[in-house]
């Protein structure tokens, strides 16, 4: 969005500079924000111009906002509201002009009323106001999205099943769409190891899965032996029972539901795995999956957006 803003007004022809206030040391804040002079500290071997000076004309973005230390905070609003700061050892004032965009996934509010954020600085940056919206809330753009990520990622020789961008469709996605590009990626590289050009649902990895993995661990350690006591032919028969139920349990996740595909890839026949699911009540899952399928397909069968703005 900040690189819109700075496209739409000011083209190519002016500076964009980005800075991540969560990934500069603490020390080094000032320094990089407005620049220091030769022999301002022992490292500071030359002039250099902070962030401010390379965005003169131009655009500074502050990414993570909410991540810069209070005393920076001071000297970041005299600068915003003078235009003129002072390098780091420097005696002379530096003037700027710029348009200074900011971003937070933290609730500066909260922050502002626990003192954690200046109260002056946040209402000088909160002019116009963005709310981004959560890739969750528009789930019919997962499939432009997705394809667009294949695309980049891996080519015009890749593809991406109905199967798979369903499974995308039921996610959350708690890291928008960062977290989707990560996911296509490593959906790839699985179907590359499958020799494969096209994405297939067992390729997707996501982190809801990745929690079932660990609640299933944490399930089957539990009913491990920890004492001599614990040998008996009950404790094993319950060792066992534990194992194949987490076992189904995640399978038929990954399968999304679908308990025959399941039983064909495992060896097993459908009568005997309906049965397994049943006595483990599991039968539960493979009707919310059937609903989880059939919202997906509504998703899905929507129009989708002429292309990514």
């Amino acid at each position: 969005i900040a690189r819109r803003i700075h496209a739409i007004d000011e083209g190519e022809n002016r500076p964009l500079v980005v800075v991540n206030c969560g990934a500069i040391p603490e020390g080094l804040v000032e320094s990089e924000l407005f620049g220091h002079k030769r022999g301002a500290f022992t490292s500071a071997d030359k002039d250099k111009a902070g962030k401010f000076e390379l965005a003169h004309g131009g655009t500074l973005f502050l990414d993570e906002i909410g991540e810069l230390p209070l005393a920076a905070q001071a000297k970041l609003l005299r600068a915003v509201e003078d235009g003129q700061f002072f390098r780091v050892g420097g005696t002379k004032p530096v003037n700027v002009s710029c348009r200074i965009v900011t971003a937070t996934n933290r609730n500066l509010e909260e922050m502002v009323k626990r003192k954690l954020f200046r109260e002056d600085l946040y209402y000088r940056l909160n002019v116009v106001r963005i709310r981004t919206t959560p890739l969750r809330a528009r789930l019919e753009d997962i499939p432009d999205l997705a394809r667009f990520f294949v695309l980049q990622i891996g080519g015009s020789r890749m593809s991406m099943s109905d199967t798979a961008l369903k499974r995308l469709i039921a996610y959350e996605w708690p890291g928008n769409i960062r977290e989707l590009r990560n996911t296509i990626e490593r959906a790839i590289i699985a179907a590359h190891r499958r020799a494969s050009d096209e994405i297939d649902a067992q390729d997707v990895s996501l982190d809801g899965a990745l929690d079932d993995l660990g609640l299933a661990q944490k399930r089957i350690d539990t009913a491990l032996p920890t004492d001599v006591s614990n040998l008996t032919a009950t404790d094993y028969q319950s060792f066992l029972e534990t194992a194949e139920r987490e076992f189904l349990r995640l399978g038929l996740h990954l399968m999304n539901g679908n308990a025959a595909e399941l039983a064909a890839r495992i060896g097993l026949a459908r009568s005997t795995i309906f049965k397994k699911l049943a006595l483990y009540g599991l039968g539960k899952r493979l009707q919310v999956d059937a609903e989880a399928s059939a919202t997906d397909s509504a998703f899905a069968n929507q129009p989708s957006p002429g292309g990514l703005q």
